[in-house]
């Protein structure tokens, strides 16, 4: 009853289009996430391909951002390449997200015997873990550039409607809100730092996105 009633207030004013996106990443989170379970429960190491498939689904980003387009008021704009973006820009916030946590969690993981992104790039290129961490930093920030690429092509109204370009720079601005409010927490918590001793750069007129 409790779980039916948020529902109904977080849907509520959305599109039924948004009612099945929501419902099927969120299905998808949770399939992701047994998957995972089971992969663990049989010591199955992943190569990294499939984990980064796999930790894109599990870190939870892609029901939040449907959530966030309810609350901020950008709801996804269904048109042609404008869509195949806005995709790339999810995807690309969401490996942002996760690979950030895998590295502030690296040591922990170590810890429990469970695979993470760090763990991956040592076992895969057979190095040191300072050289992983090291590999998994400029992944990010290679992540980040996509990012940035897809959201500058947006902005620029590349494939997007005249009157739907509105829609589309509301729906990057919240993502790109998302990503600077996410990179900011994990350095002033000091859960990633993208080179050793060096907190996040704070950009006071917007984030290097």
């Amino acid at each position: 009853m409790v779980l039916r009633g948020l529902w109904e207030r977080t849907a509520e004013g959305m599109s039924d289009r948004w009612r099945e996106r929501f419902t099927e990443d969120y299905t998808d989170f949770l399939d992701a996430t047994e998957e995972e379970v089971a992969l663990r429960r049989e010591g199955v190491r992943l190569s990294f391909e499939p984990y980064v498939r796999l930790r894109r689904r599990t870190i939870t980003l892609l029901p939040l951002l449907d959530v966030l387009e309810r609350t901020g008021h950008a709801p996804w704009v269904e048109c042609g390449q404008a869509s195949v973006r806005l995709g790339e820009l999810r995807q690309a916030l969401a490996d942002v997200a996760g690979w950030t946590n895998d590295l502030a969690s690296a040591a922990d993981d170590a810890a429990a015997g469970q695979d993470n992104l760090v763990t991956v790039l040592a076992r895969q290129d057979g190095c040191s873990p300072a050289a992983a961490r090291a590999r998994a930093a400029a992944l990010i920030a290679e992540r980040r550039r996509d990012f940035s690429t897809a959201a500058t092509a947006l902005r620029a109204g590349h494939g997007v409607p005249l009157e739907r370009q509105a829609d589309v720079c509301r729906y990057v601005d919240l993502t790109q809100t998302f990503m600077a409010a996410t990179l900011r927490w994990l350095a002033r918590t000091g859960r990633f730092t993208p080179e050793p001793g060096q907190p996040a750069p704070s950009h006071t007129s917007g984030p290097l996105l």
